[in-house]
């Protein structure tokens, strides 16, 4: 498994924090990594802490326990240990002195500071450092943050303007006051980003898995991850796993690429069907053929739903899917072929019918197989002849259908492919 920074199977994260980072300069933003307790949250916000200081950005930081939440001003203490020398100076003394009363280094002199006169001299000091400098405030276990520092920080975070200030907070999913105010939610432009963390993954499945709940919406890098993790369940024999990922997959395409959608709904339907779920896979192909447009694609998806009603509800179903199939299948012959194969042996009833088709299969595969030159003409009309001869081999068996099956182009027609839906 890689290893980024002495971080183990956090490529992802790593690069959205990077990414995230990259964009400090450009204004306020915020970035809130979530996940279960243990997950790897604080990895992954050690790892952005550090980059951003080989980056020359000043970090403010605080890791709030839970017994420090009912303590007044805690985390802000934390956040503005190592700088407050420095920004006392150029706060206003009413400023100057709420903040030093706040952090308990100078007694109150009458009545208590007002809250409002802290997170002004918090806000005055967070763009007196960023006038030198992008800032970072990076806060550990959100969750825990005090509500007097919570309600300064997000105040600030409000009212920030250009200034290259950034929030990287970890917090753990489903743990939190309700009194406390979600900082950054006001960031100007709402530019507070979620990334989800979840557990590292050892195979390919579970990365892609773990990709695609670790994406917050639509990403198609994850899309693709899982499209190919259900190619790989698949062909170890596990079509419901294959199904489960793909749907993850068509839940995680971008709207815009309707192509590579369908195709992604496609599979999940057929590893569906191979799972042996036929109500959901026939829902779900005749929404595929239903969306598709009129073409090869589209002939596939009425192929395997023929297959389906087959097995369901007999040939007097299946066999008009499969015409129309034919007809949607014209400019590519070895589909064609493969729809005549299933022609052929859905009316095993009607001899007539199945000839037919097993001639046409003969025909489809030879103008996809001859050999180039004036070999071409020799063997299409000796493979011709020999799929229109009726003489009967034995009881119920046409010349017809040993010639498909001693051809080589039509015994790959009739055998679907190792690997991928199999239509």
């Amino acid at each position: 498994m890689p290893e980024i920074g002495g971080v183990f199977g956090r490529r992802r994260e790593l690069g959205v924090v990077a990414a995230f980072l990259d964009g400090l300069r450009s204004g306020p933003s915020g970035l809130l990594l979530e996940g279960d307790a243990g997950i790897g949250k604080t990895t992954v916000w050690w790892a952005g802490v550090a980059d951003a200081a080989a980056r020359s950005c000043l970090v403010l930081s605080s890791r709030p326990a839970e017994a420090e939440a009912k303590m007044s001003f805690a985390a802000l203490a934390d956040l503005l240990g190592g700088v407050l020398e420095r920004v006392l100076v150029g706060l206003p003394a009413p400023q100057q002195n709420a903040l030093q009363v706040a952090l308990l280094l100078k007694d109150p002199a009458g009545s208590p500071p007002d809250h409002g006169a802290v997170c002004a001299a918090f806000l005055g000091a967070i763009r007196c450092l960023a006038a030198q400098g992008p800032v970072l405030i990076a806060v550990d276990d959100l969750q825990w943050l005090d509500h007097p520092s919570a309600v300064t920080l997000d105040y600030a975070l409000r009212r920030l303007g250009t200034e290259p200030v950034g929030l990287l907070a970890a917090v753990r999913a489903g743990v939190g006051q309700p009194a406390v105010p979600p900082a950054g939610a006001g960031l100007p432009g709402g530019h507070l980003e979620r990334l989800r963390i979840g557990m590292i993954a050892e195979n390919a499945e579970e990365r892609a898995r773990h990709q695609a709940l670790s994406a917050d919406g639509p990403d198609d890098e994850a899309a693709v991850a899982l499209t190919q993790a259900a190619q790989a369940a698949a062909a170890r024999g596990a079509p419901g796993a294959a199904a489960e990922l793909a749907e993850l997959a068509i839940a995680r395409t971008p709207a815009e690429l309707t192509s590579a959608r369908l195709q992604r709904r496609l599979a999940a339907a057929e590893y569906l069907f191979r799972a042996g779920d036929t109500t959901r896979a026939r829902r779900g192909l005749e929404a595929v053929a239903r969306d598709m447009p009129s073409g090869a694609d589209r002939a596939r998806a009425l192929l395997l739903l023929a297959r389906l009603l087959l097995h369901d509800e007999g040939d007097r179903v299946a066999v008009p899917v499969l015409e129309q199939a034919l007809t949607e299948a014209a400019d590519d012959r070895i589909l064609q072929a493969r729809i005549h194969v299933s022609l052929a042996r859905t009316c095993g009833v009607d001899l007539r019918y199945c000839a037919r088709h097993a001639r046409a299969t003969s025909r489809a595969r030879t103008r996809r197989c001859a050999p180039p030159s004036n070999t071409r003409r020799t063997r299409t009309t000796t493979t011709a002849a020999s799929a229109q001869t009726p003489t009967r081999c034995r009881p119920g068996r046409t010349r017809s259908k040993t010639a498909a099956r001693r051809s080589p182009c039509i015994r790959s027609a009739m055998t679907p492919a190792a690997t991928g839906p199999r239509f």
